[in-house]
């Protein structure tokens, strides 16, 4: 599937409390903004410490202020959530018209 990053602001969500899962998720996702030629001045970092079902959540946030157009997430098991629970959030974070990319089904989608 090909998407058009042209002036759109890209956000890259990053989870964990660890800083080497940190840092796993951060260079897999700059790697994805060179290869897709994003610039950096159109990016935004969104990290959690907490997943998502807390109440601080930054994506609760963002459904409720969108500020990205797109919302790059490493794969649904970084927001360490069931799969049912990741549907609905990026139902929710659609409806606020953000496209979710989950950087795991992407690199299945771009195999095929």
């Amino acid at each position: 599937m090909n998407y058009n990053f042209t002036n759109q602001i890209v956000g890259f969500y990053v989870r964990g409390k660890r800083e080497r899962l940190i840092d796993e998720q951060l260079a897999e996702l700059f790697l994805f903004a060179m290869l897709h030629r994003i610039p950096a001045e159109n990016t935004r970092l969104i990290q959690d410490r907490i997943g998502f079902n807390g109440e601080n959540s930054s994506l609760n946030s963002l459904i409720s202020n969108p500020y990205v157009d797109y919302l790059i997430v490493r794969s649904y098991h970084i927001l360490d959530v069931k799969y049912d629970t990741y549907l609905y959030l990026k139902s929710a974070l659609e409806s606020s018209n953000i496209k979710v990319i989950n950087l795991s089904e992407y690199a299945k989608q771009a195999g095929e």
